[in-house]
């Protein structure tokens, strides 16, 4: 019976073993694939994935502004060339107003130029004068500047001027001085000075007096 015992035990103590070694055995794949598992988790980075998707989405970001600024841009430069053609537009229109208001405040006072140059034309008695036409050391009988008034109008009102006689003249015959002087230039400028007074007392402007040679002059409305 002592020898069954031991062999039993012996048995037992061999069987043991081997269950040991099975065992240790059958753990080694499980400890190698957690230690594979472990090294993929020490070899994980998450902030540098987290760094790849936060590099991807800023990427897009600034693509997404940058062609949405491209738009703003080209809208800004059409608003802006737009605006700058109605402003040529307008610029152009008031020049345009601009010049038809000098072309219609000259065609008014052309207008009433005309009117006043009318009624000047009907009321040459106004302002007149008496003078005299003579030759040297010939005396004439005087008259009345009335006449030589509406003629020269009837010249201003087509835009010419009169030619003054260089025989019309002032001369105070009644001087035995004068008698003998004659006609002189002092008498013919006289003669001028008063003309030109009794013209713009007509048209209510005093007329331009042009000097064509040393004795001969001309009149005109402007």
């Amino acid at each position: 019976g002592f020898s069954f015992n031991r062999v039993n035990f012996s048995s037992w103590t061999s069987y043991l073993n081997t269950s040991m070694t099975l065992s240790a055995a059958a753990k080694e794949p499980v400890k190698a694939t957690s230690m594979d598992v472990d090294e993929q988790k020490l070899s994980y980075n998450p902030e540098s994935e987290l760094n790849v998707v936060s590099y991807d989405k800023s990427e897009s970001v600034n693509e997404s502004f940058e062609s949405k600024l491209e738009t703003v841009n080209q809208v800004v430069n059409t608003l802006s060339k737009s605006f700058d053609a109605r402003i040529e537009e307008v610029n152009k229109n008031q020049d345009d107003i601009k010049s038809l208001l000098v072309k219609q405040n000259s065609l008014m006072e052309k207008h009433n130029t005309y009117i006043r140059m009318q009624w000047a034309h009907g009321h040459c008695e106004m302002g007149s004068f008496q003078f005299k036409e003579c030759n040297d050391y010939h005396n004439h009988n005087p008259m009345n500047s009335t006449k030589l008034a509406r003629e020269a109008i009837g010249w201003f009102m087509i835009g010419k001027g009169m030619l003054i006689s260089r025989k019309f003249v002032m001369v105070d015959f009644d001087s035995y001085a004068r008698k003998k002087e004659g006609v002189s230039e002092t008498g013919r400028s006289e003669f001028r000075h008063n003309f030109k007074g009794h013209l713009r007392k007509l048209i209510g402007k005093e007329p331009r007096v042009e000097k064509i040679s040393n004795e001969s002059f001309s009149i005109w409305y402007e």
